[in-house]
C-alpha cells in the first residue's frame, strides 16, 4: 500500500463526511419533524452508493457521493471486464471542492444553530 495515497484518501473521507454531517445537522435544525432529516439521509445514502457509476461532474453536486468522489482510484472496464485501477486526475481539485462544501455547510449550520439558541 502507498502510504501517501492512503493518507490522501483518508483526508478526503474526513472532509467528505464533514460535509454530509454538516448538511444533516442543518436539516435537523431547520425541520421540527426529524422524519424529514432521516428520509433525506436515507435517500442520500442510497444515491451515494452509486457514486462509482455517475460522472464526476454530476457527483460533485450530490454531497452524499463525496466519499466515492474522493477515492483516489477508479475502476476501469472494457466490455464488462475490469482492466485496471488508474489514478484519478485532478484529485486535489475534487478534495478542495469537498472541503469548500463542508466549510460552507458548517458555517451555515453554525448560523442556524445560533438563531435557534437565541430565540
Amino acid at each position: 500500500a502507498d502510504p501517501g495515497l492512503v493518507s490522501l484518501w483518508l483526508l478526503g473521507l474526513v472532509l467528505a463526511n464533514l460535509a454530509i454531517v454538516a448538511i444533516q445537522l442543518v436539516l435537523a435544525l431547520l425541520f421540527q419533524r426529524q422524519a424529514v432529516t432521516l428520509t433525506v439521509g436515507i435517500v442520500g445514502g442510497l444515491v451515494g452508493s452509486f457514486a462509482g457509476f455517475v460522472p464526476t461532474g454530476v457527483a460533485a453536486f450530490i454531497p452524499w457521493q463525496y466519499p466515492g468522489l474522493v477515492t483516489p482510484v477508479r475502476m476501469e472496464q472494457t466490455d464488462g471486464t475490469i482492466t485496471g485501477f488508474p489514478l484519478v486526475e485532478h484529485l486535489g481539485v475534487l478534495i478542495a471542492l469537498v472541503a469548500v462544501v463542508g466549510a460552507v455547510s458548517t458555517v451555515v449550520g453554525r448560523s442556524v444553530f445560533a438563531r435557534r439558541v437565541s430565540r
